[in-house]
């Protein structure tokens, strides 16, 4: 009788979402100041599922509607790919299809039908996000005669969807930024702007939007980066972080400070033919804020004791993981029973940009994360 009761409300909610795709009607604006989200997988059973993070009442949970749901087959928000957030909505592939989950209203929306692989969000002005589309074209038998590219529109508010390229592209366009009445796109031929209705495409230099220059053509093995400040009068570089196993952003809107994880310099082994030491960038235990234009002004955090740590996919833009004040990092902790038994945990490691406070919140039931 539950998994019936789940079943039916999943098919409810569906319903309610497929409908409301293509509607227009205005809704009160929705500012997340509270909650982050991550994908986890939950070791007992195998699949992804949605968990919420409360940084006001430092807890987590499943934000499913349906309070006798076991989460599993018929469950709304697991068996998702690929979590991503914007500033106020979470977006996932379930069953095929690409869905918005406006925890405003804990409703969940069809943004895109099955068959398209979607990349994005890039955070537009206001509610609204774009997104580029790769889809697939067929003739009335079901032949494949084509695929391409798209750019969309999407307002969080409103639910309106716009594609905003009137002939399919051939080639992919992904978003990078925008500004004011600007968004910064790389095209296969380059850097380009458009206006906010992707008209008006005109090329431009990477310096236009950045004043810094990440080097990730570091020596040695494994993977990390150095940042350097350029003065664009003078061409002068100044270092803002040595090399890191991973970075970011500190805050999305103002791209002047960062956060990173120093990378440290390890032998691993040794050349069999020269006799050589091998070396390579190994990441620390540590998180790092520091302001670009005043070094001063940087503040140092240690993970939590125990083995575990902050994964690499936090360098991603489009990820924000930010709710006022807050910045999320996606965390592992790993424990061992005294029978030697593994245990992982998935959540997040919260930073105050502001007061400096930290804390870790982890989903209680055995999982992991992933990005």
């Amino acid at each position: 009788m539950k998994k019936i009761t789940a079943i039916l409300l999943l098919v409810s909610i569906l319903a309610s979402a497929f409908v409301s795709c293509g509607r227009e009607e205005p809704q009160e604006e929705y500012v997340n100041d509270r909650y982050f989200y991550e994908t986890l997988i939950l070791n007992s059973a195998g699949y992804n599922v949605i968990v919420e993070f409360d940084i006001v009442s430092k807890s987590a949970r499943i934000p499913c509607p349906d309070p006798l749901c076991d989460h599993g087959e018929g469950c709304l928000v697991s068996h998702v790919n690929r979590c991503k957030t914007s500033k106020n909505c979470l977006y996932f592939y379930k069953d095929g299809g690409y869905y918005a989950y406006n925890p405003a209203k804990n409703e969940m929306n069809l943004i895109f039908e099955s068959g398209n692989q979607v990349y994005g969000p890039g955070q537009g002005p206001g509610n609204t996000v774009y997104f580029t589309v790769h889809s697939y074209d067929y003739d009335d038998t079901g032949m494949l005669v084509g695929s391409g590219y798209d750019v969309y529109r999407y307002d969080e508010q409103t639910y309106k969807l716009e594609k905003l390229n009137e002939e399919k592209m051939r080639n992919d366009v992904r978003f990078n930024e925008c500004l004011g009445d600007k968004i910064f796109w790389t095209f296969s031929e380059g850097y380009y702007t458009t206006d906010l209705d992707f008209k008006n495409k005109t090329p431009y230099s990477i310096e236009e939007i950045s004043d810094f220059e990440i080097n990730s053509r570091l020596p040695y093995s494994g993977t990390a980066f150095e940042c350097y400040r350029k003065d664009k009068e003078t061409g002068e570089k100044t270092l803002v972080f040595p090399p890191a196993s991973s970075y970011r952003y500190a805050n999305y809107e103002r791209k002047d400070a960062f956060f990173y994880t120093p990378a440290k310099l390890v032998q691993y082994g040794v050349d069999e033919k020269t006799g050589e030491p091998l070396f390579a960038y190994r990441p620390t235990n540590t998180l790092v804020y520091i302001n670009a234009y005043d070094a001063s002004d940087t503040y140092t955090w240690e993970f939590p004791s125990g083995k575990g740590g902050v994964t690499a996919a936090f360098m991603h833009a489009d990820n924000h993981r930010e709710v006022g004040d807050y910045v999320a990092f996606p965390y592992n902790k790993v424990e061992y029973d005294e029978a030697g038994g593994r245990h992982t945990y998935g959540g997040i490691f919260v930073v105050n940009v502001k007061t400096k406070e930290s804390f870790t919140l982890l989903y209680e039931e055995e999982s992991h994360t992933i990005d």
